[in-house]
């Protein structure tokens, strides 16, 4: 199989570094435990002693374009490139993954190896081979990676086109003498010094279906595939010749490239391209073909629908990855099957539709009948009832997708088995291969178009009788004249494009009368008798029972207007100004109306009008067949659902547009919106704190004004601006009045930092969940130290009922806060927690010995409340109280805050001195200053 071109060395003289590793030459690969080698029969690599000689044990070295150390490795006994399939070393047919040489450390062992994905590559305990995140360097991942030979011409072709050529990928070719471009302006290729960025001188490579060493290419510059016009080589729009890669045995030019009739790809003396039978290898044709990029997916795309372009009258097979689509020899539909593409039931004859477009009629020839669509099924049928659309995929090895008539998708699932659905998504089972395999004969082609064309006739036959003639809503009326000119040509139509076409001009003689852009319609159920509309304020689209027909008109919630806006149709409701939203699925939803115009009207005419009934029409939003609920509990519900609750009739409505502006101004006084009361906030408040239910207090004041207009001067314009609000402000303002309506009327508390320290109490969790105000540390208070406050942090939030001393940073003293939040929950009663009570009653009073937060001479503490004084106690503050056994002081101060302050006067030690005075800073005074003193142990004011 190869034909070694330098002397055999054995293999314990392994290369010692990744630069030893030569492109193109033969190695085997071992650690101290095993070798790499492919047993002849599984499908991965396996573990086993060294033998040299052995191909399975041997492998190619091939370089990863651009890099040092990154190789493809290809088996020689297998013929395949070794991958990674999980964490084994699989073999495969492409080069799917590449391989890094490290070093490992080791001298003897000198090199290890990673996959692509930066596994590493192991031989473990038992010998076995794994590939996973191993890393410690062992005698199992430490190799030996030893040169044997090198690979013959032969091998090295197979191992370039499976390597160095991929599907999609962008190339240059280039000889030692010009590269292949095109210039701009010809119609054939020309010789040229490479330049690689250019797109003149890129070619896509397209593998030719089932051949490994053929390829078209594709000039990124030109759109246009390279052929072979006589000894030249040209550019076309369509991928008639390919192009077969040889071996030159050049290693620095090693590509040979012959035409489709076998005529070989030169570069003359001169400089010029030449295709004829020249064969000898020189610097003309022996070439570089180097990857230079990746072909982006639109790219991609458009060659592929050019490469597998369907010809009609052309043989055909159907298959994906799972299976093919054949027929069984009995049952009525498709099946899918393996491929066996000599057999007639697999095979098709497509028929275009028409010359211009992408579809065909596929006439099964075992079967000798169209395949068409029965359900979610492809059944065969005498009739070509149903065309069939040809898309790309976007996938270069399955490139089709394929759309019943009515849009439906074509796909072999996963179970094998043929479904024709919504499926959409690009996967295996509706990527399709459609691969030509023969051409019909004259006489069978000249049948099916034949049968078509009769098809084509009695389909407008049938139309022609289900229509109902007249001036009305949902009739036709007849260009008789236009008719005739075209019934006759379609009963003279000899191929597949006239008969279509005449088939088009005799339904385009008649006129269909549906709804006017512009024009106001009521809209009925047919089965329940109720008018689609809105109802109230909720913006919900409802069905409505009228109880007296003359007043319908009078209601501008039932009134629509048909809108066009480009290609798209809208019905707008007249009163709101507003168009119908998303038509949910089930009996339990109810549709809305909104300013997004994102789903467009659409409909169909259900049942012809006769003489006793007006037409009766199938309604779409965005394709969504809009639905009456039945539902006793929900009558008049609008859903997406399908049946006898999904017809409905249309009438036009006359009035003029003044009129319904003044229906809707008097619709709007007559039923006001009531926009609950605004929330009271604090008068220069800084920051505000709300329970996350309802948002921001200051947004939801605004929505509520924006939602109260005056019914006053209601005119259409103002009363469109209402229902404008509400879509972007009435779902702040209900979730706040759901909240208050759940949790109890609001409470309301405000707080000023007007120093470092202060004291709160909240009576509802008003943001636990949320972290403290900034600059805002908590603090329970439990127990003191002397005359110092013993605090413990508290880091849950405030929590409802519970008292705090608060500390504030400097930056923060003078903000105002206001907390607002629910009653629910909310205490009423003072509340005491460790040594402090928090405040909650109306008009209390700070009990006599207790002390109160304030500040003297600067020093911020408590300070106690001596007899004979009062301090009304306020609400949402705090004061401090000391157990009856404790000692009293004077005052009670912060930790690193009692240098100059009152330290061990205690109540005790001030009535033991008979009337001794001492001023706030601790100092004995013989009598009374003016200002705050100490008077056994009571602070008196003089």
């Amino acid at each position: 199989m190869f034909a070694l071109v330098c002397t055999m060395v054995a293999w314990a003289d392994g290369v010692a570094t990744v630069d030893g590793i030569r492109n193109g030459y033969i190695y085997t690969i071992r650690s101290a435990r095993n070798a790499i080698t492919w047993d002849g029969t599984s499908t991965n690599l396996v573990d086993a002693a060294l033998e040299a000689d052995n191909p399975n044990h041997q492998f190619v070295a091939i370089k990863v374009v651009g890099s040092d150390s990154c190789f493809y490795f290809y088996n020689v006994g297998a013929g395949k490139f070794m991958g990674k399939n999980g964490t084994a070393a699989s073999l495969t047919d492409s080069c799917d993954v590449y391989w890094k040489i490290k070093a490992s450390g080791n001298d003897a062992w000198p090199l290890m190896i990673d996959a692509q994905d930066g596994d590493h590559f192991n031989f473990g305990g038992s010998g076995q081979i794994t590939i996973d995140s191993w890393s410690t360097i062992d005698a199992g991942n430490s190799m030996q990676i030893t040169e044997v030979g090198f690979a013959d011409d032969t091998l090295l072709t197979t191992i370039a086109i499976n390597s160095r050529i991929r599907v999609g990928y962008i190339y240059t070719i280039n000889s030692a003498r010009n590269a292949i471009t095109w210039d701009g302006t010809s119609a054939n290729c020309a010789g040229d010094t490479l330049d690689a960025d250019n797109p003149n001188h890129q070619f896509v490579a397209v593998k030719v279906f089932g051949s490994i060493d053929r390829f078209y290419f594709y000039n990124v510059g030109a759109g246009k595939f390279m052929g072979k016009n006589g000894s030249q080589a040209s550019l076309t729009d369509s991928c008639d010749v390919y192009w077969k890669i040889k071996a030159s045995g050049n290693e620095a030019w090693p590509f040979m490239i012959d035409a489709q009739d076998g005529k070989h790809f030169n570069f003359g003396g001169s400089g010029q391209i030449t295709i004829d039978s020249w064969s000898t290898v020189d610097a003309g044709n022996s070439l570089q073909i180097a990857e230079v990029g990746v072909a982006d997916d639109s790219l991609q795309t458009a060659i592929s629908m050019k490469v597998h372009a369907l010809k009609d009258g052309y043989i055909y097979t159907i298959r994906c990855a799972y299976k093919a689509v054949t027929w069984d020899g009995t049952s009525a539909n498709c099946v899918a099957d393996m491929l066996d593409a000599d057999n007639p039931n697999h095979r098709f004859v497509a028929i275009r539709v028409a010359d211009a477009d992408n579809r065909f009629y596929f006439y099964n020839v075992g079967a000798g009948k169209f395949m068409s669509k029965s359900g979610t099924a492809a059944s065969l049928t005498e009739s070509s009832e149903v065309y069939w659309k040809i898309n790309a995929s976007g996938n270069i090895t399955w490139p089709w997708m394929i759309e019943a008539q009515d849009g439906t998708t074509f796909n072999i699932n996963m179970y094998r088995m043929i479904e024709i659905n919504s499926w959409n998504t690009i996967g295996a089972g509706n990527s399709i291969q459609i691969t030509e395999v023969g051409v019909a004969d004259e006489a069978l082609r000249s049948t099916l178009v034949a049968k078509i064309i009769a098809d084509i006739q009695q389909e407008y036959l049938r139309w022609k009788e289900t229509i109902s003639i007249g001036s009305g809503l949902g009739q036709y009326t007849v260009d008789s004249e236009a008719l005739a000119v075209a019934e006759s040509a379609l009963s003279a139509a000899t191929d597949v494009a006239t008969a279509l076409a005449a088939r088009d001009r005799c339904k385009a003689a008649y006129t269909f009368h549906g709804l006017v852009v512009g024009r106001y319609y009521r809209i009925k159920n047919t089965a329940q008798g109720l008018y689609l509309g809105l109802d109230g304020y909720t913006l919900d689209m409802k069905h409505r029972a009228v109880t007296d027909e003359t007043t319908c008109d009078n209601d501008p919630t039932l009134v629509w207007k048909y809108e066009q806006d480009g290609d798209m149709y809208y019905m707008k409701n007249v009163y709101a100004g507003l168009y119908p939203q998303r038509i949910p699925y089930g009996p339990a939803y109810t549709a809305k109306v909104g300013t997004y115009k994102g789903y467009p009207f659409t409909y169909k005419l259900y049942a012809n009008p006769t003489e006793a009934e007006d037409a009766q029409w199938n309604l779409f939003f965005a394709g969504d067949q809009m639905n009456c609920e039945d539902d006793t509990n929900n009558v008049g519900n609008v859903n997406c659902w399908y049946g006898d609750y999904a017809h409905y009739y249309i009438y036009e409505e006359e009035a003029p547009l003044d009129d319904f502006a003044s229906m809707c101004s008097d619709w709007y006084k007559a039923n006001p919106y009531t926009a609950p009361a605004k929330i009271e906030l604090v008068e220069g408040v800084d920051e505000i704190f709300s329970p996350t239910e309802f948002g921001n207090p200051v947004d939801i004041n605004s929505a509520i004004d924006k939602l109260s207009l005056s019914t006053d001067d209601a005119t259409q314009e103002n009363v469109h601006q209402l229902f404008q609000n509400i879509i972007s402000e009435a779902s702040a303002v209900n979730a706040y009045v759901s909240a208050v309506t759940s949790y109890g009327s609001l409470l309301s508390a405000a707080y000023t930092a007007r120093a470092e320290w202060g004291t709160i109490i909240l009576p509802v969790n008003f943001y636990s969940w949320r972290p403290n105000p900034v600059g805002w540390t908590l603090y329970t208070c439990a127990a003191t130290e002397g005359n110092v406050l013993t605090l413990d942090e508290a880091t849950a939030g405030i929590v409802q009922n519970i008292p705090y001393i608060v500390h504030v940073d400097e930056a923060r003293i003078g903000t105002t806060y206001q907390f607002i939040g629910y009653s629910k929950g909310a205490a009423t009663t003072n509340q005491t927690a460790g040594l402090l009570t928090g405040v909650l009653e109306d008009g209390a009073t700070v009990p006599v010995g207790s002390y109160i937060l304030s500040k003297y001479n600067d020093k911020m503490g408590f300070y106690r409340v001596a007899e004979g004084t009062s301090y009304d106690a306020a609400k949402n503050k705090c004061y401090l109280t000391l157990p009856d056994a404790a000692a009293r002081y004077a005052a009670l101060f912060f930790e690193g805050n009692t240098e100059t302050g009152i330290d061990g006067i205690s109540d005790t030690e001030a009535k033991q001195g008979n009337g001794v005075i001492y001023n706030m800073s601790g100092q004995r005074m013989n009598k009374m200053q003016k200002g705050l003193n100490i008077v056994n142990g009571k602070i008196i004011l003089k």
